[in-house]
């Protein structure tokens, strides 16, 4: 993962070395139609000695969104995105030992480029969404809890477009600063519910994707 970070920052910081020698400006015509989507994924390994709690477990994660969005104004972006995430927690020396994530969301949103040469912008998306996840615990093999949960807010994301050509672009998307309502269940009584407002760069929050446009 440290690899990938550096390698994305390369790109980045030669980009912008790039940008500033470049006269011509980042245009995306108002009428032009983008289909596309992106990805992100996690792995980690965490691992707590306490006396009262020992943890040790292994988690993975993946998670893609598919969008399609159209050009309500030059470099101005209205559009809909889909999500799906799964993941998965492997526990040692705890009566959980699997459990297994599957989440589904979707997200309207509208995204502002500005452009620092003919090839290379920065973006700022604002967007609503809706999320709905559900947990399945297991304990050698034999699933004994159901956690669902949902939640609802909105996020601001920062990212990066450099356009492979007048058809293609590539993106990344780095955090968010979000507002969220959270709630859940378990085995269909209602547990806990939570706001929360705040900023997030983790892992998860590393968003790579292909965009093709249509004009």
């Amino acid at each position: 993962m440290k690899t990938i970070l550096m390698t994305i920052a390369v790109i980045f910081f030669s980009m912008v070395a790039n940008a500033q020698t470049d006269s011509e400006k980042f245009l995306i015509e108002k009428g032009t139609w983008s289909l596309g989507g992106s990805f992100a994924l996690g792995s980690a390994h965490t691992s707590s000695e306490r006396v009262d709690y020992p943890r040790d477990f292994k988690s993975f994660s993946i998670n893609i969104r598919p969008d399609v969005g159209y050009f309500i104004g030059p470099n101005l972006q209205a559009g809909l995105q889909l999500g799906y995430g799964y993941s998965k927690n492997k526990y040692e020396e705890s009566v959980l030992t699997e459990l297994k994530r599957n989440s589904f969301s979707i997200a309207p949103y509208l995204r502002k480029f500005f452009g620092l040469s003919s090839k290379f912008s920065v973006s700022l998306t604002g967007s609503p969404y809706y999320n709905f996840s559900q947990n399945d615990e297991y304990s050698d093999n034999e699933q004994f809890g159901q956690l669902r949960s949902e939640n609802y807010g909105v996020n601001i994301r920062p990212g990066i477009f450099f356009m492979l050509s007048e058809k293609f672009s590539l993106n990344a998307d780095f955090g968010r600063l979000y507002y969220s309502h959270f709630s859940d269940s378990r085995d269909g009584e209602d547990r806990q519910k939570s706001d929360q407002f705040g900023l997030d760069f983790s892992i998860d929050n590393i968003w790579l994707g292909l965009r093709y446009y249509i004009n």
